[in-house]
């Protein structure tokens, strides 16, 4: 959980109504992104896995995960984290992903843990407040006490192409096994719309 800045605006966020959104990429926590939405997280993550096979591929000569929103059963349960964050967070999070183009925010219900204490597990309040990776969702997920269904927002593949639907599948990304050959942190806006603009021609249909 993050403090509050002096000028109140983690405060104005804190009034504006929260949404439920899961992420399994490279903006959770300790992965290459995650470090662009801190200022817009103030609440705690929780572990969450998700609750029908569905396929979280690594596409492109880049290393990108994408979730594509089709149910394949030789594909596995996906883990993430579920943030509550403001409206005006989420709007940021469809800049971030370039929705609707690249991708398309959906709703999804997903199995969050819930924890047998008042307070989070350490792993996971360090991983928050920190940006470094405490354990990994699945490893949490194997000591829930109760497991609860929530509905949210996911960010999937928009107009995906049908041959990325295709093994290897993943349960969780984490960079620093499979790292994005890509330093987001060193991009302009003009150098990310561009390579985003060559993503979508590699792993995208667009509608006619």
């Amino acid at each position: 959980v993050h403090a509050d800045a002096e000028d109140g605006s983690n405060t104005a966020a804190r009034q504006q109504p929260q949404h439920l959104v899961f992420v399994y990429g490279t903006l959770k926590s300790g992965q290459p992104n995650n470090a662009r939405l801190l200022e817009y997280m103030d609440s705690d993550i929780s572990v969450v896995g998700k609750a029908v096979p569905i396929p979280l591929v690594l596409a492109t000569d880049y290393n990108v995960p994408f979730l594509i929103n089709e149910i394949c059963y030789t594909a596995k349960r996906v883990s993430g984290e579920l943030f509550s964050v403001s409206s005006h967070a989420l709007a940021f999070l469809d800049y971030v992903e370039s929705t609707p183009t690249l991708y398309c925010r959906e709703r999804i219900e997903v199995d969050l843990q819930i924890a047998t204490a008042a307070d989070p597990p350490d792993d996971v309040a360090s991983s928050a407040e920190t940006g470094q990776p405490g354990k990994q969702p699945s490893e949490l997920m194997d000591s829930a006490a109760s497991v609860e269904s929530r509905w949210c927002w996911c960010y999937f593949l928009a107009h995906h192409n049908p041959s990325l639907v295709a093994p290897p599948f993943y349960s969780e990304y984490d960079s620093a096994k499979t790292p994005m050959r890509l330093n987001i942190q060193s991009l302009t806006p003009q150098d990310e719309e561009q390579i985003k603009r060559v993503i979508a021609k590699e792993v995208q249909i667009m509608p006619m």
